[in-house]
């Protein structure tokens, strides 16, 4: 799931259940279910959204028709009600999911992902991303990574229609194996371009979430392997990424952070989970300008994950997930700092 905050009374969630799209707003007091458009008959999905206020969200991901060819999804709460909008796949692409999005304004957005295509009678995944304008979708080229197996970008924060940043993670060839690479690009307004971005692990480092408060400030979230997944912080200065100690809970075996959420320089939240034999717990580490700290956060159950966390107004913080509970299917799980 993932999470937007428009202001500390008006929140929207995005997701999916089986098959379809779930959508919830939070105005204040509680959430409720919104309906969406289906574009056809077939399997959908909403990975991410960005609200700029409260008459206007912008939702992406993907859907799948008969033939199981996927193409990009993007649908525009305008304030009263959802509505698809087109967003053409890059050229020659068998499959496209749109995994992220971030609008910097109600007529400026930028999503990214992933598509692949067939290149000498071989499957290969490329990133792609697309812009709005306020009257169409057109898609933008994002740079190549030489000998790279497997391109993916999973999360982009704009604080300008000239300034995007983009996060993920590739597979590049290395001492016989391919081991998974943290990935970073910016949008100048113009194109997209490479950063270079630290790699603790020497097998698995990926970043999976970017939250921009200026072009010169970033803090990036993921996990990396030592020897177990461990949380990895790095942050964007304006000109390098350099690596963030965070903590990882005392029995955790494992921990992963999946979201983050920055109001300024000093103001943080990072989410995710962390698994050890009892299960999986949620997880909110805090920066406070000088170092993270882990927070006390609900479960409903032994099994319970944060995926996506948005913060306003200082403290105030809503982070959203699943809770897995018995032998049903997993339900939504949201929480607050105030």
């Amino acid at each position: 799931m993932s999470v937007s905050c428009s202001s500390t009374t008006a929140c929207t969630a995005v997701g999916r259940d089986v098959n379809s799209p779930i959508v919830e707003h939070w105005d204040g007091a509680r959430w409720t279910v919104q309906r969406t458009p289906n574009p056809r008959d077939v399997r959908q999905e909403l990975n991410d959204v960005s609200c700029t206020s409260r008459a206007a969200c912008t939702a992406v991901g993907n859907y799948v028709d008969a033939d199981r060819r996927g193409f990009p999804l993007v649908e525009r709460w305008n304030g009263t009600r959802w509505a698809l909008q087109w967003a053409p796949p890059p050229k020659g692409a068998l499959g496209t999911n749109l995994s992220a999005v971030s609008c910097a304004a109600t007529t400026s957005c930028v999503a990214v992902g992933t598509y692949h295509k067939t290149v000498a009678d071989r499957t290969e995944y490329f990133t792609f991303a697309e812009h709005w304008d306020g009257s169409g979708w057109k898609t933008e080229t994002t740079p190549s990574i030489a000998d790279a197996s497997s391109v993916r970008l999973t999360d982009v924060s704009c604080t300008s229609p000239t300034s995007c940043t983009a996060v993920g993670n590739h597979d590049v060839p290395e001492g016989g194996g391919y081991p998974t690479r943290t990935l970073a690009m910016q949008w100048n307004g113009t194109r997209w371009e490479l950063q270079a971005t630290p790699n603790p692990s020497s097998e698995f480092d990926v970043l999976e979430s970017v939250s921009c408060t200026a072009a010169n400030a970033c803090t990036a979230v993921g996990d990396y392997w030592n020897p177990h997944s461990v949380a990895l912080v790095e942050r964007w200065d304006g000109v390098r990424w350099t690596l963030q100690s965070a903590p990882n809970p005392a029995e955790a075996e494992y921990t992963f952070l999946e979201g983050v959420s920055c109001t300024s320089a000093i103001a943080c939240t990072a989410v995710g989970s962390s698994y050890s034999s009892a299960g999986s717990r949620t997880l909110a580490e805090r920066w406070d300008g000088h170092q993270w700290i882990i927070e006390t956060t609900p479960n409903r159950t032994d099994l319970a994950t944060f995926n996506s966390v948005s913060c306003r107004l200082g403290p105030v913080c809503t982070a959203v997930g699943f809770s897995f509970g018995g032998q049903g299917p997993p339900v939504t799980l949201a929480a607050r700092r105030a």
